[in-house]
């Protein structure tokens, strides 16, 4: 695994990860902000800048990254939002994609509030469960206001879960607190791999 903010050397794959490389710095002609919790989110952000994308490609980057190194807080399996703001010929037009998990045909509010069931029954376990939906969301919106393909705009993430990453305490953190789940879990050992 490389330093935080670099990316190992490409490897071999289906898709080209020579897209994922290492920017060589801040391009002076232009001015733009990030902010990721993460290095690698970030950096992979400036990256779509330096090749020519723009906010848009730039956060579909970030976010597709962000999956990799905090999937406990906004992994592929779950959703989100995006507020857009796109200048127009009459001023600026504000836009919201939603793209949050849908819920199982048949589960509403009452499925939850039904007499005996075990704490945090919403929160864990198969009726927990809803079908993701950040994906199709970011592709949406790469594909819809984007300037790269999507092979560009997912290199860096595909990077980070072939080649790896540094770990850091948020990561530890929740890994911690979900394997201790996992090891107190009635059954978890038999239903999953567990290492």
């Amino acid at each position: 695994m490389g330093q935080a903010g670099e990316f190992p050397p490409p490897t071999a794959a289906s898709v080209d990860l020579s897209l994922a490389a290492p920017r060589d710095g801040p391009t002076p002609s232009k001015a733009y902000g990030i902010a990721t919790d993460h290095q690698f989110p970030t950096d992979a952000a400036a990256g779509m800048i330096d090749r020519g994308g723009h906010a848009f490609d730039a956060a579909v980057a970030a976010r597709f990254v962000l999956s990799v190194c905090r999937p406990f807080a906004c992994g592929i399996g779950g959703g989100g939002f995006m507020v857009i703001s796109l200048p127009e010929k009459k001023g600026r037009v504000e836009r919201a994609l939603n793209y949050r998990k849908m819920c199982s045909t048949g589960i509403n509010a009452e499925s939850f509030s039904k007499p005996g069931l075990p704490p945090h029954f919403s929160e864990f376990g198969g009726m927990a469960v809803a079908t993701p939906e950040t994906v199709g969301g970011l592709l949406y919106a790469l594909e819809k206001y984007g300037n790269l393909p999507r092979a560009v705009a997912m290199a860096p993430a595909i990077d980070a879960a072939k080649n790896g990453f540094v770990v850091d305490a948020a990561y530890e953190d929740a890994f911690s607190k979900i394997s201790s789940k996992f090891i107190a879990g009635d059954g978890y050992q038999n239903r999953f791999l567990f290492v």
